[in-house]
């Protein structure tokens, strides 16, 4: 566990109870990059699994799809990046281990590929409504018909070498949460106290967003990181790759 070498620990004083050790509030599979939220006091963790298991948390994923995902129902649902529009999202909604499990889904991009099913490559933006076990994976490989790219167990040897060879394109690149601090009685004050002075620490010293969300006026904190350069890599190069032969032939 390097969690304790990689993160700062709190300040002495620092309320809600430092824990020893910092605590992960979630998982990722080993396979998947990107974001993880951690717990470095009790109060902040306790905050953090009740917004997990009441789904308050939105959590954005970034994947290569093998193939044209299909089997799914296109809906109207409200953005989550922007909650004045609303936004055409795919729907899978198929249970998992004998519970239900919800996935929306959109293209960002496609390509055209030599290597790939249908001959072509989507990139997707994936946000899971319920925290099943590898839960994008399945839905993607089992409901859509196609797997992710890199995906060795959900796919393994049915997709070309050369999507294996760079592990899973599947990133944790969005998380939007409830700041578990500046939403208690004595952290609001202070929030708002920072906000009249400027001085507002979520703003000027780190990339993190924080605002109101709607009349609750809850500080609402907002994470984004940008995808490992493997992602575009292989979309530009599939695409590079197909051109290049069809100009050839």
């Amino acid at each position: 566990d390097m969690l304790p070498y990689c993160l700062t620990p709190p300040k002495r004083g620092t309320p809600g109870q430092i824990l020893k050790r910092p605590m992960a509030v979630h998982r990722l599979d080993t396979p998947t990059s990107g974001l993880l939220v951690v717990a470095k006091t009790k109060d902040a963790m306790d905050s953090l699994y009740e917004q997990f298991q009441q789904r308050v948390v939105t959590k954005t994923y970034i994947a290569i799809v093998n193939g044209i995902p299909s089997n799914c129902d296109d809906k109207l649902v409200p953005n989550t990046h922007e909650t004045d529009r609303l936004v055409n999202w795919n729907i899978v909604d198929y249970p998992l281990g004998g519970k239900y499990a919800i996935t929306q889904w959109r293209t960002l991009r496609s390509v055209r590929s030599l290597n790939a099913k249908d001959g072509t490559l989507t990139m997707v933006e994936a946000q899971p409504r319920t925290g099943r076990y590898h839960q994008i994976r399945r839905h993607m490989a089992w409901v859509c018909r196609r797997p992710l790219a890199g995906d060795d167990l959900y796919a393994g040897a049915l997709q070309a070498s050369k999507f294996r060879r760079n592990g899973l394109y599947l990133c944790s690149n969005g998380i939007a949460l409830d700041h578990p601090y500046y939403n208690t009685q004595i952290g609001r004050q202070i929030w708002d106290q920072m906000e009249k002075s400027n001085r507002n620490p979520m703003i000027v010293q780190s990339s993190s967003s924080a605002g109101e969300k709607g009349d609750e006026s809850i500080v609402r904190v907002t994470v984004t990181k940008e995808l490992p350069k493997r992602f575009g890599k292989l979309m530009d190069g599939e695409q590079s790759w197909e051109k290049w032969c069809r100009t050839k032939n």
